[in-house]
């Protein structure tokens, strides 16, 4: 994709490689409850790591990969293909993309920045309704299937994702964790909880010490023998 695309992707997302102003510190402290000095420390790395202003998923899993590569043959490739989507279909309610101009103005710039989305992927004749509608968290993999998935995640998306495990209220951590787990669906079901777990092994380099039979006998045992759990069973 084209450096004049994705630089127009960054300005219509609210993002620009200067820095960020006090304002967008503030609304990002507001939403992750980091430190400012944090806050704009992971910034000016995430500007480094991708000087677009955006993350695609290529260079999301070859980066990630490079940094949580160790030499026990690890393989993070799957565990970051999944996590990108992950946030990547999170509601747009739910991020901190409308830190520039306000709540107001969200939907515009949505609409916006999926009409070039949309462009490029040769799919700008779906209504205006369905690039509004965000991923609801109750959706199934159908759901997910047949909507839109962003290419790209900001730096807001990403940083609200990762302070949640770090310093969230610990409701908000088992929150965030069923729904990684889950991959978006209401519940956990065997598939998703055998993948995100067999991804999280390939990145520590231990998957071979893991067989699917053991990795089923812990489901059960969580489930207690049911084909889900849900999040009062989590």
């Amino acid at each position: 994709m084209g450096r004049r695309i994705r630089k127009t992707l960054c300005r219509l997302l609210g993002l620009k490689s200067e820095g960020l102003t006090a304002n967008e510190v503030a609304m990002l402290v507001e939403e992750s409850r980091l430190h400012p000095n944090v806050i704009r420390a992971w910034y000016n790395e995430f500007i480094k790591l991708f000087p677009s202003g955006v993350a695609c998923k290529q260079e999301f899993c070859e980066i990630g990969a490079q940094l949580l590569q160790n030499p026990l043959k690890s393989d993070p490739v799957p565990l970051l293909d999944r996590i990108f989507t992950f946030i990547a279909e999170m509601p747009v309610a739910d991020t901190a993309m409308a830190w520039r101009n306000g709540h107001e103005d969200d939907s515009i710039r949505h609409d916006c920045w999926q009409y070039v989305v949309d462009s490029i992927n040769g799919t700008e004749t779906l209504g205006i309704e369905r690039r509004r509608r965000p991923l609801s968290k109750k959706s199934t993999s159908t759901d997910r299937d047949s909507d839109y998935i962003c290419p790209y995640i900001t730096f807001a998306q990403l940083l609200c994702f990762l302070s949640t495990p770090l310093i969230g209220y610990v409701d908000k951590k088992l929150d965030w964790t069923f729904n990684v787990l889950a991959y978006d669906k209401p519940e956990i079901f065997w598939e998703d909880f055998q993948h995100t777990v067999s991804a999280i092994r390939q990145m520590r380099g231990s998957y071979a010490q893991n067989t699917k039979e053991e990795l089923r006998s812990a489901f059960d045992c969580i489930s207690r023998g049911r084909e889900s759990i849900d999040k009062t069973r989590f």
